[in-house]
């Protein structure tokens, strides 16, 4: 899933309900956008960045944690009890939008939008097994969320994806405040 791309991230308060943000379309163009307000949290490690309530808000077990070091970053997969999905989150120090916008060629949908007000690129086709977005959280970091699977439920996949980036943005403006 995710481990082919770039970077991600994703929190949420274990007594805190956020509802997800809609994914929005901005302009297609070559031009990357800057990140506004950059987050200040320096997140390392993927499988610390959701405490086990925020986990299972987002309908996955927190003991299904699978910590895998990519050439990228730090990835991190959580599944749900009955194993229907798994939700991904990439973290990516100093690799920035730009990066990905320079491999845009290599991806099979590039789509510029924007999470949470923060820039970010769909990079998986809409209404497939799952749903992956690399967001800039700083001009020089990203990170990459994806959520999806085969069994249970048919869901909206881009949308527990865009959850799980409200729910790093709530933690990291949490924490640097």
């Amino acid at each position: 899933m995710a481990l082919a791309t770039l970077g991600a991230c994703s929190v949420k308060s274990e007594s805190q309900s956020v509802a997800p943000v809609p994914v929005t379309a901005v302009a297609s163009n070559d031009q990357v956008p800057t990140v506004r307000t950059p987050l200040k949290q320096p997140m390392v490690r993927a499988c610390n960045v959701f405490g086990p309530g925020e986990l299972r808000a987002l309908g996955v077990d927190p003991s299904t944690a699978n910590d895998r070091p990519t050439r990228y970053g730090s990835a991190c997969m959580w599944k749900p009890t009955d194993l229907a999905y798994e939700i991904s989150l990439v973290v990516a120090p100093g690799r920035g939008l730009d990066e990905t916008y320079g491999f845009r060629s290599a991806f099979p949908t590039f789509v510029p939008t924007e999470l949470s007000g923060f820039p970010a690129v769909r990079v998986s086709p809409e209404g497939g097994v799952s749903c992956e977005f690399v967001v800039g959280i700083s001009d020089s970091d990203v990170v990459d969320v994806e959520a999806g699977g085969l069994g249970g439920p048919k869901r909206d996949w881009c949308e527990l994806a865009s959850e799980m980036f409200d729910l790093l943005v709530v933690s990291a403006s949490r924490s640097q405040g």
